[in-house]
């Protein structure tokens, strides 16, 4: 694979920090471990590319996670490969969709205008300035809408105050 060309340090370092939680991610898609490593390089290569081709990204890791998780569909195995009766051969990743349709629910319950904007980024990955794009609305209520969401679902969802809400979109 030749190089890629440079992209700004503040850039690269943002990207490479982002590892971790695509690790993580790719984990929770229920990739065996050496399988996720791939997944998430391929997903750090395919923005770094990007980002040497000017492309402008806004959300990094908003836009970073959406090629992760299509890194992981192109990693699975297409089901009309399978027979009837056949079993997948690798296991249901039934705690992630169950966590997803959990965070699904939980945003449901949000009061509509938080719920609305939730939706948006979970459909789209969209972030703050693209919902602000989206919505017509000012900066300042998509982020104070964004915040309260935010703290509702850390609350119904069981998760530490500070853990990022994100990692329950798919």
């Amino acid at each position: 694979m030749p190089a890629l060309p440079p992209i700004p340090p503040a850039t690269a370092a943002a990207l490479i920090a982002l590892r971790p939680r695509l690790l993580r991610r790719a984990r929770r898609l229920g990739a065996a471990p050496e399988t996720a490593e791939d997944m998430a390089q391929e997903a750090l290569a395919r923005v770094w590319s990007r980002l040497a081709d000017g492309v402008e990204i806004g959300a990094l890791e908003n836009y970073a996670m959406t090629a992760l998780r299509r890194a992981a569909r192109r990693a699975a195995p297409p089901d009309a490969a399978l027979s009837p009766g056949d079993a997948p051969a690798a296991p249901p990743t039934l705690p992630a969709r169950l966590a997803c349709a959990d965070a699904l629910a939980a945003i449901d319950r949000l009061p509509p205008q938080q719920a609305a904007l939730m939706r948006l980024v979970v459909e789209t990955g969209a972030g703050e300035a693209e919902l602000v794009r989206l919505t017509g609305l000012k900066r300042g209520t998509v982020a104070s809408r964004l915040a309260r969401a935010r703290v509702r679902l850390r609350a119904e969802l069981d998760l530490a105050p500070g853990a990022s809400v994100a990692a329950l979109y798919l």
